[in-house]
């Protein structure tokens, strides 16, 4: 992997202008559009193979052993049950793996991009903010934007895929199941808001508190020399002790 930003890649994400330049997360998912792309119809290979084949067979399956049929039938049904779930996991694990793949390409040039920034910034910016705070900042988020953008995109695109590819087959067999399996929906989007203020208040302390453990470590140990030379080693423990307490 590169250590720096490729002329190619600035010119790419400058070039398209327009929403990408509006938007600084869009340019870089742009540029691995296709690995999305990719994952996206894998995942969805791997759907209709989970809805269709693999249900298909368990049926026939169902019926061969109703009607008595020889073991030899039900071997080959078996092998043929084998055979698509073995497809299904090479197209599931692809599909998360051109995902997680982009991701962390796109973590690696968010991370550049901002050592560059950092660089170019005034002397100020750093007195007026805390190194642990831009520590976090550098890290534990960027590390939260490519879980959103990796696995947790894949895992949500699999389960749009397997919901409306579900109530297709749904609507085709009882249009009034089908209506009936929606209602739990609005339930569901209330349980998911209700949890999300809360995980995300949590989350926010969390990054706070790890950015004040962080900083207070980060001046621990360029002041060592003081610290040892006034005998301040007990006192120094305590306090880092009890701000990594909080973190509970």
């Amino acid at each position: 992997m590169p250590t720096v930003a490729s002329p190619d890649y600035e010119h790419s994400v400058t070039a398209t202008g327009g929403f990408l330049e509006r938007n600084p997360l869009a340019k870089y998912l742009w540029k691995y559009k296709h690995y999305y792309l990719v994952s996206l119809i894998a995942s969805l290979i791997a759907a209709v193979i989970s809805l269709f084949v693999t249900t298909y067979l368990v049926e026939k399956a169902i019926i061969y052993i109703s009607e008595g049929r020889s073991i030899s039938a039900l071997g080959q049904l078996a092998s043929l049950l084998l055979l698509a779930g073995l497809i299904q996991s090479v197209f599931g694990w692809s599909g998360r793996w051109f995902g997680s793949v982009a991701s962390r390409e796109i973590e690696y040039y968010l991370r550049a991009d901002l050592t560059k920034h950092f660089l170019n910034l005034d002397q100020s910016f750093f007195l007026k903010n805390r190194t642990g705070d831009l520590m976090s900042r550098a890290m534990n988020d960027l590390q939260a934007i490519r879980d959103m953008i990796g696995p947790i995109a894949s895992a949500m695109g699999r389960m749009i895929i397997v919901l409306i590819i579900g109530f297709l087959v749904l609507l085709t067999m009882n249009v009034r199941l089908a209506i009936f399996s929606l209602a739990y929906l609005p339930l569901i989007g209330i349980v998911i808001a209700f949890f999300e203020v809360r995980v995300e208040h949590r989350f926010n302390a969390v990054q706070e508190q790890l950015s004040i453990l962080t900083d207070a470590a980060q001046e621990s140990m360029s002041g060592v020399r003081a610290v040892k030379a006034y005998a301040r080693e007990e006192s120094e423990i305590s306090a880092f002790a009890s701000q990594n307490e909080e973190m509970r």
